[in-house]
């Protein structure tokens, strides 16, 4: 009896056969339901003002920051033309029919961001050309392993129609070379550690704040309170004085006229409060408190989600640089180490990488920005209409597009000690006449030679 390829013992055991151990399933610590949208038991996070704020702002730094392709060269590398290669072409418009290129990175980051992982399956056609990929939710994903085979796969489980027409071609099982798991917090490599799960402290803490406060202004901003007399009442007096109670009230959460109470026959009554109001508990700096702690776990500065107390202008922008270099580059890296094992190839590595365009994820001011392209182009690093392009203006017609501003004075070197282009004093002349200025003559190096 022959034995079964790996290909067959991939495809062909079912996750209950003897060998196959389920990693995990849909569980209780589910983030996204069917049909892709929010809710269920992590829609807490989306109640939560600062916590959405947040999400979003993770969502449009990472993607708005361009991924390209690139290809290695000699010297360097350049960026891959849509034109060029399959991969180039699906970052540029999108990695199928359904999604924008920077939708996709949207809807990855949100995930990363609540729940530390996601899925992404591609679809190559027979000869192994990129087709399209797509982006998968924990909730619709099974992972199982084989140790005696050393086989690692995922079972893809679209539920709904919307998830069958975005990516029901990867229904199934599929093995690491066709879908990658891209994991954030982790402390064995599989299962993973959501943001939802170690904030929860915090949210609960906010959550009850908002019950307080939304039952206070139920109550039209009255807190409980006890009336005392000095004396006992009857039970008249006492439905009376309820009955004019409520009538006030009313009148109160409906035109805000006060609540004033007089005594009679020299006893006069105190009011004593039951709950405390929020003055009394310090509602806004235990509110500030919470959001802070919130941020902290998504690592992201207050000043993004409008906590604005504990900063000052003087250091948003060392905060932004910060939250750049510590923040951003993690999810750039994790999501680029993700797709790059499953869209491109093992031999396509040797020759390309993915990369995002960092530069563009500073926030620098518009005067800042102007002054780095405007040296660029001045030394040479930028095309006339590579500047044009960088400022937002439309490239000029003809050669003087294609030039490059070179200042004069200096000497360029190759990295043989050779002359590119540079000055240099005529070779027939003696050292004497070199240091004789009206003697001198200046040439123009190129290649090496004097022209």
């Amino acid at each position: 009896m022959t034995q079964p390829t790996a290909n067959e013992r991939l495809h062909g055991i079912d996750s209950k056969s003897a060998g196959w151990t389920t990693t995990w399933s849909s569980d209780h610590d589910l983030l996204f339901s069917r049909g892709g949208h929010l809710f269920g038991t992590k829609a807490a996070l989306f109640k939560l003002s600062v916590s959405l704020l947040c999400i979003d702002v993770l969502q449009q730094d990472v993607s708005k920051t361009p991924l390209y392709l690139r290809r290695h060269k000699d010297r360097g590398s350049e960026i891959v033309k849509p034109s060029e290669h399959p991969l180039a072409n699906l970052l540029k418009n999108g990695p199928n029919e359904y999604m924008g290129a920077k939708e996709f990175i949207r809807q990855m980051t949100a995930h990363l961001a609540i729940s530390s992982e996601y899925f992404v399956p591609v679809r190559r056609d027979q000869r192994g050309t990129l087709i399209e990929f797509a982006g998968v939710p924990k909730s619709q994903v099974s992972v199982n392993v084989n140790p005696e085979e050393r086989l690692w796969v995922y079972d893809i489980n679209p539920s709904s129609l919307h998830e069958q027409a975005l990516y029901g071609w990867a229904k199934g099982r599929r093995d690491h070379k066709e879908c990658s798991h891209i994991r954030k917090r982790s402390m064995n490599g599989l299962s993973v550690q959501s943001t939802h799960a170690i904030t929860e402290q915090s949210r609960v803490i906010i959550e009850n704040m908002q019950d307080y406060q939304e039952n206070i202004f139920r109550n039209g901003g009255i807190t409980s309170f006890a009336i005392n007399f000095p004396e006992g009442m009857t039970e008249e007096q006492f439905e009376r004085l309820q009955n004019s109670v409520d009538l006030a009230l009313k009148k109160h959460k409906e035109t805000g006229k006060p609540l004033v109470f007089e005594g009679a026959g020299g006893n006069t009554p105190t009011i004593e409060k039951l709950t405390m109001s929020a003055a009394d508990a310090e509602f806004k700096g235990s509110l500030t408190a919470a959001g802070l702690d919130m941020a902290r776990f998504f690592r992201v500065p207050p000043h993004k989600i409008y906590l604005l107390e504990p900063v000052k202008y003087d250091n948003m922008d060392p905060s932004e640089r910060v939250y750049v270099d510590d923040t951003l580059r993690d999810y750039f890296e994790t999501i680029i180490e993700g797709l790059t094992k499953v869209l491109l190839t093992k031999e396509e590595r040797q020759n390309y990488f993915l990369w995002f365009d960092i530069d563009k994820a500073y926030a620098r001011n518009p005067k800042e920005r102007h002054e780095i392209t405007r040296d660029r182009w001045r030394n040479g690093m930028l095309e006339h209409n590579e500047m044009r392009e960088e400022i937002g203006m439309n490239p000029v017609e003809g050669d003087v597009g294609r030039t490059r501003m070179i200042a004069g004075g200096f000497t360029i070197l190759d990295q043989n000690n050779e002359f590119v282009i540079g000055a240099t004093v005529g070779k027939d002349e003696d050292k004497k006449s070199k240091e004789t200025k009206s003697d001198s003559e200046l040439r123009v190096i190129a290649g090496g030679k004097a022209s």
